[in-house]
């Protein structure tokens, strides 16, 4: 059997195949982040999947967000080896996901704009020269966390329009200072990218659209200023959010001299596409 998991920290989506039998199927369970979330968050959604793959034979192919170090690799595949003993495990990035989704064979730079953000170079269908992410609190520039936080720093400062103003306090304790202290207290960057959406929501709004540039422009300067230069010119992007804004994305790095080629909301059709053609 052949199981691949698209794994974010909001959720994860699992696909098994057995080829001598041509039979495959999919399910969903719940996120978590390796670098933040609690290890109950984490044996919770594995132990969902365990009950739902029919066997625990084969190989798993895991592609992960949150998985920047040899430590945390190490430390996720043992979590995965105790659920699952008999498989063989592999743990990539989400990145070398995207790219085996999008790029296949082929060389290129890979960005995913997601409740998170990252870019790197694709290559030898891995991804190689992946800046260090500095997680939700100090970076994810681009991603929903990082607008959200854009976002909720304007309401904060009453620098948020009057029309848009009501609808986001009803997202947030009445009280600033309460604001302030819920979102202090909140373990990762979800609750910032549930305040993300809201720009989903209001896209053509003039202000949402200055805070769609600002934060996609960090993104450039912040994270794809650390990807090591070469001769990839392809860019192909994944995520929930460079899908929703992908018109502004695109203006945004056709001003820092990009082309993107492609854009999906979720790789995962294209990454079981690649297993089926490539590891059989």
């Amino acid at each position: 059997m052949i199981v691949v998991v698209d794994h974010g920290a909001t959720n994860s989506r699992w696909w098994f195949y057995k080829p001598g039998l041509a039979k495959e199927d999919y399910f969903e369970t719940a996120g978590f982040s390796p670098r933040y979330s609690s290890t109950e968050s984490l044996k919770y959604s594995l132990k969902q999947a365990q009950q739902r793959l029919p066997d625990s034979e084969g190989q798993m192919f895991f592609y992960s967000t949150g998985v920047s170090d040899t430590r945390i690799s190490n430390d996720l595949a043992a979590q995965l080896n105790h659920f699952f003993p008999k498989m063989d495990i592999m743990v990539h990035t989400d990145m070398t996901g995207a790219g085996r989704a999008m790029l296949g064979s082929q060389s290129g730079i890979v960005g995913i704009l997601g409740t998170g953000s990252n870019a790197g170079i694709y290559r030898d269908h891995k991804v190689e020269c992946q800046p260090v992410s500095l997680g939700y609190l100090l970076g994810d520039e681009g991603s929903g966390a990082h607008i959200g936080k854009l976002l909720l720093k304007d309401y904060l400062e009453d620098g948020m329009p009057k029309d848009l103003r009501k609808e986001f306090s009803e997202l947030l304790p009445k009280d600033k200072h309460e604001a302030v202290t819920f979102i202090h207290r909140q373990p990762s960057g979800k609750i910032l990218a549930s305040f993300g959406a809201f720009a989903g929501r209001h896209k053509e709004k003039p202000y949402i659209h200055q805070v769609l540039e600002q934060s996609f422009r960090a993104f450039f300067d912040h994270v794809v200023a650390r990807v090591c230069k070469n001769d990839c010119t392809r860019w192909v992007v994944s995520g929930t959010i460079a899908w929703l804004h992908g018109d502004v994305f695109e203006k945004v790095a056709a001003s820092y001299g990009y082309k993107v080629e492609r854009i999906l909301k979720d790789p995962m059709n294209e990454l079981i596409e690649y297993h089926k053609k490539f590891m059989e």
